[in-house]
């Protein structure tokens, strides 16, 4: 699956959260995503993310490949559950990759028809609404984003394609 996504930062929670309140909230969490890369830092290079997730007592390796040309980012994600996470960061260690980033959030999700919404609280870069759709293809990926980002009334001036740890080394 192809999956699309923009975040914009929040400025007012209270006037964010109304404009939420007409999707369905189903879940509220901490989360706490691990970057992976090895010394050279030969996936960062190669434009692709390999993080190990951990929340709420779960765990799964997500695995997000190169951007794809969009004007948000776009890129086939892949993402697997995984049971035992010390096991899972031995393995990674011992196949020659590090921990190189760590992103700690508290995230508020919400779903629509047209795909997802996390209003996440960033540990040391702020409040951001996060928005995700998917499709089999890029164009279907886009225009349910398209529909999700005109329900919660996101204006396109006020998009953000970085990621997290790009957002983070910023501050």
């Amino acid at each position: 699956m192809i999956e699309v996504e923009v975040k914009v930062k929040v400025a007012d929670l209270g006037a964010t959260l109304g404009r939420l309140s007409k999707l369905r909230e189903v879940g509220r969490y901490e989360e706490e995503d691990i970057y992976w890369d090895d010394a050279l830092g030969t996936l960062r290079k190669r434009g692709v993310v390999l993080k190990l997730r951990r929340r709420d007592g779960t765990c799964s390796l997500i695995f997000k490949g190169r951007r794809l040309k969009c004007d948000c980012k776009a890129r086939e994600e892949v993402e697997v559950r995984v049971d035992d996470a010390k096991g899972m960061e031995k393995i990674l260690s011992e196949i020659g990759f590090k921990p190189s980033f760590k992103v700690f959030k508290v995230r508020r999700e919400y779903v629509s028809p047209h795909g997802r919404v996390f209003l996440d609280e960033v540990r040391g870069a702020g409040s951001f609404m996060e928005l995700e759709a998917v499709g089999r293809e890029l164009s279907e990926a886009r225009v349910r984003l398209r529909r999700l980002m005109e329900e919660v009334g996101v204006r396109e001036e006020d998009v953000i394609t970085k990621a997290y740890p790009e957002i983070l080394e910023k501050h």
